[in-house]
């Protein structure tokens, strides 16, 4: 829904802006883009006369564009008020109009705190919360694969639990025998349901290959020109799946291309030689499939 985050978080209060319903009404309304920003505005305003607001905006790259007008409009008009705006972004590559958005707070004086990996002792201490038991190095293990990076790390975390691949023993948290750690993420498989055929099939490409790839090579194996992969490549990039390494393209992490990989038919899921079959062609998952469904309900 346009404006979706903001409102929510203007509801989450216990006692609401009075005006929330008001600017949902305006944010689902055609033509209603100026008084939605200026009502809302004016309402910021008042409430900050009464004391210091803290607004906080979470997966900036994932926001709608009219939440995106609205932060940036609304943020800079107010920046003479008692309003911290307190906004998280991806580190990776983000849309055009994310990366508008963010030059225009700088403009106006916002500070930008870039966040490093988790470190051991985090990594242990979010182990230990998501497990409900102390993990033990064999468990840190499996959580170090996350290289500090919480989306990742919380993810695999609640995997290993989900599908029971930890036992607690004792207050300490241990491999099951046997079992082998979850490949699947639910926002990988959120953001591969997110992008266009041409871009799924293309980071599906990549992965059935299992190695840094050119856009040359994926071109010859998908049958088509360099040109026309142009828009899939920059598509597959922005949704922070695939990065750039010189002149080839690879998986930003490889819990990533391992989830993908977990999405492939068995046999597209062995990397290929030279060519792959026919099945690497096309690979999109089947909506039907529990696994492919379950994807979309992730959350950060």
């Amino acid at each position: 829904m346009p404006l979706g985050p903001l409102l929510e978080g203007l509801h989450s209060e216990e006692e609401p802006l009075s005006v929330a319903a008001r600017l949902r009404d305006l944010a689902t309304t055609p033509g209603q883009r100026f008084w939605l920003l200026q009502e809302l505005g004016d309402r910021l305003q008042e409430a900050a006369r009464n004391g210091p607001l803290l607004i906080v905006l979470d997966d900036l790259q994932w926001c709608d564009d009219l939440t995106l007008l609205t932060f940036h409009t609304v943020a800079a008009r107010l920046s003479a008020h008692a309003i911290l705006w307190l906004v998280a972004v991806s580190g990776g590559s983000v849309q055009p109009g994310v990366r508008t958005t963010l030059e225009r707070i700088r403009q106006v004086g916002a500070h930008e705190l870039v966040l490093r990996p988790l470190g051991d002792q985090a990594i242990a201490r979010i182990a230990e919360d998501v497990l409900g038991a102390v993990p033990d190095p064999d468990v840190l293990g499996v959580a170090r694969r996350a290289e500090g990076v919480p989306l990742l790390l919380v993810e695999l975390l609640g995997a290993l639990r989900e599908e029971e691949i930890v036992t607690i023993e004792n207050g300490m948290a241990r491999l099951a025998s046997g079992s082998l750690p979850p490949r699947r993420l639910p926002s990988v498989g959120r953001r591969l349901d997110q992008l266009s055929e041409a871009a799924s099939e293309l980071v599906q490409t990549v992965a059935a290959v299992g190695r840094p790839v050119t856009v040359a090579l994926v071109a010859e194996l998908l049958g088509r020109s360099s040109a026309a992969l142009i828009t899939a490549v920059r598509e597959s990039i922005d949704s922070d799946l695939l990065a750039e390494r010189g002149d080839r393209m690879e998986f930003r992490h490889d819990l990533i291309r391992e989830a993908v990989e977990a999405g492939l038919p068995l046999s597209c899921a062995r990397p290929c030689v030279v060519k792959p079959p026919n099945c690497c062609r096309r690979v999109r998952p089947h909506r039907s499939n529990p696994h492919a469904a379950g994807r979309q309900n992730g959350a950060r």
